[in-house]
């Protein structure tokens, strides 16, 4: 029997370099995550799944995950939090990198890497 999964949704805004606010989301359940960048782009930044036969779950912050402030140690839990915004930024600078090159840089940048 599979356990119905509770999606929780937990607003991110961080600032990088030039003063630019990046504002996005974390959805989670106890076995996958996503992260979605909303602003100042529209776009999924990544996604993980875990393996239902891996005893582990993912929490946001162990110091706010019920079941182990209960106690409850079961099982391991991977913490999103330190994950999240190193994500956004990563996503974002690397969309700017992309979008900043001609078709014609991207192009040659391909060739000569499947020269190699």
């Amino acid at each position: 029997m599979v356990k119905e999964n509770h999606w929780k949704t937990i607003k991110i805004e961080t600032i990088i370099e030039n003063d630019i606010c990046l504002k996005g989301e974390l959805r989670y359940w106890e076995k996958d995550f996503c992260i979605y960048l909303n602003e100042p782009i529209q776009s999924t930044v990544y996604s993980r799944h875990l393996a239902y036969t891996i005893p582990s779950i993912f929490v946001y912050d162990k110091k706010s995950d019920e079941a182990y402030i209960k106690g409850d140690h079961g099982c391991i839990r991977v913490n999103l939090y330190p994950r999240v915004e190193k994500e956004l930024k990563r996503h974002y600078l690397e969309t700017l990198e992309k979008n900043s090159k001609s078709k014609w840089q991207r192009f040659i940048e391909i060739f000569i890497r499947s020269k190699k």
